[in-house]
């Protein structure tokens, strides 16, 4: 059950659309609950009706994305927005530790949170930071391999809590061989030009996790760090480097690459099959468009029933008489 007092932004964030919204909605509802004022339940009310009707065209159009793009074989994609999936795969520098964990990954996303005592020494774990990878990774369906550059994906995969001293570490991760399934616009290196970019900025970021290595390279100065001018030369190397891998690949196989789309189409990434996903946003969109027809419904009702508000609420173990109250009396 979700803790409403002790819910933070950070996890909020890590919740789905659709059951972060229904935390906020359940949040308004509280305070109203607490105030006891009409005013304040009609406008709770009205929160959830607008709140969850965006939550229902977001799940319902992923819904029906999912449902109407055919998923389609990597050595045969037409150019576009398409849907593959298969297995996730490491790139050929090899997979990443999750920090925290120690897990061996293609792509983490951890959130580090650190006990501390509250009020009423009542300890809570309070978040610190979030770390995610850039790190883009292959997705493989035995026809072929594609890379996914996670920039602007959403990414839905299992998580994991460890904890060491008072950190916790709350991590999701996608793991080498994990069933993975990508919809997002699927392109060629060797087709498509304009993708000269994307390879050199992969390139880079490549080049940025060996930073002992980039300072030996282009820290002319060696002042220890990279300079606006000396990262011009770094990205210049790199952009001879890619000029030239993708020379070699002109008589070969070419380089998929599946990101986020330029018309703002969704650019999803999960660790199940596209039935599930397809499933999990249905329900959620009906769950919502009831919370809209209800949250219509008792806005309407509950002005006119105002003695259907309770008077007398249960917290904890500890019952609470509210005076009644009005919008004139307060």
């Amino acid at each position: 059950m979700i803790d409403l007092f002790n819910l933070q932004l950070p996890n909020l964030r890590r919740l789905s659309f659709g059951a972060g919204l229904l935390a906020i909605e359940l949040m308004a509802l509280w305070v109203a609950f607490l105030t006891h004022k009409p005013r304040n339940f009609t406008l709770a009310l009205g929160l959830i009706a607008v709140s969850s009707l965006i939550a229902w065209v977001h799940h319902r159009r992923r819904y029906r994305l999912l449902s109407d793009t055919p998923v389609a074989r990597i050595a045969s994609a037409p150019q576009g927005y398409v849907e593959i999936a298969g297995h996730a795969q490491a790139l050929d520098d090899g997979s990443l530790i999750c920090p925290g964990t120690g897990m061996q990954c293609v792509w983490y996303r951890v959130d580090i949170a650190e006990l501390q005592s509250g009020a009423n020494n009542r300890d809570s774990y309070v978040h610190q930071q979030t770390l995610e990878s850039d790190h883009g990774f292959l997705i493989s369906d035995g026809s072929g391999r594609c890379l996914i550059d996670p920039d602007a994906a959403e990414i839905t995969t299992e998580k994991t809590v460890t904890h060491d001293g008072k950190q916790r570490y709350t991590a999701w991760t996608i793991r080498a061989g994990d069933a993975i399934y990508a919809l997002g616009e699927f392109v060629s290196v060797r087709d498509q030009p304009a993708d000269f970019r994307l390879a050199v900025s992969l390139k880079l970021a490549d080049w940025k996790r060996d930073q002992h290595d980039l300072l030996r390279r282009f820290d002319t100065d060696r002042n220890g760090q990279i300079d606006p001018q000396e990262w011009d030369k770094a990205r210049s190397a790199a952009e001879a480097e890619v000029s030239q891998e993708i020379a070699e690949l002109q008589n070969t196989t070419p380089t998929n690459v599946m990101r986020a789309c330029q018309d703002g189409r969704p650019f999803l990434v999960a660790t199940e099959d596209p039935a599930t996903g397809a499933r999990r946003h249905r329900i959620w969109s009906w769950v919502h468009l009831a919370l809209v027809v209800l949250g219509l419904h008792f806005m309407l009702y509950l002005p006119r029933h105002p003695h259907l508000i309770p008077s007398v609420y249960q917290v904890g173990p500890v019952t609470l008489y509210a005076p009644a109250a009005d919008d004139d009396n307060p």
